[in-house]
């Protein structure tokens, strides 16, 4: 896809690194990973230094288990996508500066991506995550209605973002994993508000001390739900005229095949993503699996 929708619109000489992690992998699969990088003349074109890497996660540190209301394990059900995250945010700190985490479900929506990406770091300075809601059409609980998704820039090259991630994000999780056992990395910071209670906890004292440093902008598009697209994407629109921002990436397990499609057919690529997936998905909708896998 970064073929179609190059990162760069044209080389700015600015050093970048990007990192693949994989939650467990041996030093066979590491480097069939790196051959494929390398062939990809995009990839060489965008970065200056490819990296892909183990996180080592076995056992309980990689449960990821859906549906359970009791601990499957001793570091909770989301246990592989916390550790996953954190030993990313340890690992990208040697490049410095900002870092992008993109997911396989997550998608370019225009040429360039990767420069408008440093436009919102530009105007976001101070921040350590910068990242977006959801805003589909369907109502679901606040705790992950109105949180960051885990898709998003962190300040990864500052030392005290470094040091919160490590003592406070992680440890708080840590904490709370065994009454809490479904609790994700990306949804931890609004239960945290959610609980807070002025003077009184940590909740409280986290956010009078850290909400500055978390910004929501319409930055990526996160979507839940398959039949509501054709609402999603008109809130979508609204949400751009709103806020004067346009989204730059899609965020939706769920659209892969159609996505895969409009790869394939080079008269659709001709057309912006969106208006190509507005027009075919409710075609496609009932051939699509709501399985996250």
């Amino acid at each position: 896809m970064w073929e179609a929708l190059p990162p760069l619109l044209a080389a700015d000489g600015k050093p970048r690194g990007l990192l693949v992690l994989i939650n467990n992998a041996d030093a066979a699969l590491r480097q069939s990973f790196l051959e494929v990088l390398d062939a990809s003349v995009v990839v060489q074109r965008t970065f200056s230094r490819v990296r892909v890497e183990s996180a080592g996660l076995s056992g309980d540190s990689d449960l990821y288990i859906r549906g359970q209301m009791s601990s499957m394990g001793t570091q909770g059900n989301v246990a592989g996508p916390n550790n996953l995250f954190f030993k990313a945010i340890e690992l990208a700190k040697d490049d410095g500066g900002f870092a992008f985490q993109c997911e396989l479900d997550c998608f370019p929506l225009v040429s360039g991506w990767l420069t408008k990406l440093d436009e919102c770091v530009s105007s976001f300075p101070q921040s350590w995550v910068i990242g977006s809601n959801y805003t589909g059409y369907r109502p679901i609980h606040p705790s992950v209605m109105f949180h960051i998704n885990g898709n998003a820039l962190y300040q990864v090259g500052d030392p005290q973002f470094q040091a919160f991630a490590r003592q406070i994000w992680r440890g708080r999780i840590l904490k709370i994993v065994n009454t809490r056992p479904n609790i994700a990395y990306d949804c931890w910071w609004q239960m945290e508000l959610a609980s807070a209670e002025p003077s009184r906890n940590s909740g409280w004292f986290n956010w009078v001390a850290f909400s500055h440093r978390f910004t929501a902008l319409p930055l990526i598009l996160n979507l839940l739900h398959r039949n509501d697209f054709r609402e999603d994407l008109e809130i979508a629109k609204q949400i751009e005229l709103l806020s004067g921002r346009r989204n730059i990436f899609l965020h939706a397990h769920f659209l892969r095949p159609v996505i895969q499609n409009y790869l394939r057919d080079e008269n659709k690529m001709r057309e912006d993503l969106l208006t190509v997936l507005a027009r075919e998905v409710p075609d496609h909708a009932g051939s699509l699996s709501d399985e996250r896998k």
